[in-house]
């Protein structure tokens, strides 16, 4: 609910690029929005694609690369998480490959072991990159342009 102060109206939340950016400075709407979007699609993708009749050249995690890292890692560079978050992060990640590999949790496969059959780091590390390949072009940027 938007608040006038002074002609000045102030709003909890907005919509920018696809990112909910709020007044308290924190991710914690953002990224529990961009883990259900990408939770719909390893749904879909789960019964439509990976676990069909249809075969397909490219290995199932490789599409994970393709069709749900980029859902999820929407708009990273404006991220805060909380030790929390980056928890439910590695742990949506973690889920989603032992969906696309098939192992279920009585298997009692390690999560190392997962990450050594996909060849995947964590969605943490992934995360991390960015964010350090976003800070080096902003630091690298002429000081005149606007990278706020």
């Amino acid at each position: 609910m938007p608040v006038a102060r002074d002609n000045v109206v102030i709003v909890e939340s907005f919509l920018y690029l696809g990112v909910d950016i709020h007044n308290t400075g924190s991710s914690e709407h953002d990224i529990r929005k961009r883990i259900a979007i990408a939770w719909n699609c390893m749904a879909f993708l789960d019964h439509n694609v990976w676990h069909s009749v249809l075969s397909f050249s490219l290995p199932s995690y490789d599409s994970y690369q393709v069709f749900i890292l980029p859902v999820i890692l929407h708009g990273v560079e404006t991220w805060s998480p909380t030790q929390q978050l980056t928890r439910n992060l590695d742990a949506f990640d973690q889920w989603c490959l032992q969906c696309i590999l098939c192992i279920f949790w009585w298997a009692h496969i390690s999560n190392e072991e997962v990450r050594r059959r996909t060849d995947q780091p964590p969605l943490t590390h992934i995360f991390c990159t960015t964010r350090l390949k976003f800070f080096g072009h902003a630091a690298r940027a002429d000081p005149s342009m606007d990278h706020s």
